[in-house]
């Protein structure tokens, strides 16, 4: 895990200061602004990848597009632009959708508690994978989504239950985007 900063933030995602990565995850660990990225394509199928082996928390688990944090001073757009172009070799507009906190503890050594903000774009084309992010990705529509999830819970990281969730709840999958 880098030693990056991020931004820590209280319940109402105000900014409080920075820390490591490794320090926001550690443990219990401490509340940071974070975000999620879901790309539709023009058939609307969500580009779903799999967390690489080498990840600490939730290595090999189904995630959305992508899933990171803000820098210091970077807005939504700009984090997920610097993320995607790293991860999947490719970028898309995006806008916000929602947000939500949780949570979750992987181990006894390692957490997530983020304040994660859902981003949406639409992406076409070539995705080229950084291997030391993303083992695979494969676009899928939302009803075989849903199955997936209810048959396989295990294998999709907690914050992305709770995305696609929310995503469905709030009707956004009748939306165009």
């Amino acid at each position: 895990m880098e030693d990056e900063m991020l931004i820590l933030v209280d319940e109402k995602d105000r900014q409080i200061g920075t820390d490591t990565k490794i320090n926001c995850h550690k443990g219990n660990a401490r509340r940071h602004r974070a975000f999620t990225t879901i790309y539709l394509n023009d058939k609307n199928e969500m580009l779903l990848a799999r967390r690489a082996s080498r990840k600490i928390t939730w290595p090999n688990f189904w995630d959305l597009a992508l899933s990171s944090h803000h820098h210091p001073g970077e807005t939504h757009e700009a984090a997920n632009e610097r993320k995607s172009i790293q991860e999947l070799g490719t970028t898309a507009p995006v806008k916000r959708l929602f947000s939500f906190e949780y949570h979750v503890p992987y181990n006894l050594d390692w957490s997530e508690w983020e304040h994660n903000h859902i981003l949406i774009g639409k992406l076409n084309g070539k995705v080229t994978t950084n291997l030391a992010e993303v083992s695979e990705v494969k676009w899928i529509g939302f009803n075989k989504l849903k199955e997936e999830i209810a048959r396989n819970p295990n294998q999709f990281a907690p914050w992305t239950i709770i995305a696609i969730r929310e995503f469905f709840n709030r009707g956004h999958d009748k939306s165009t985007f």
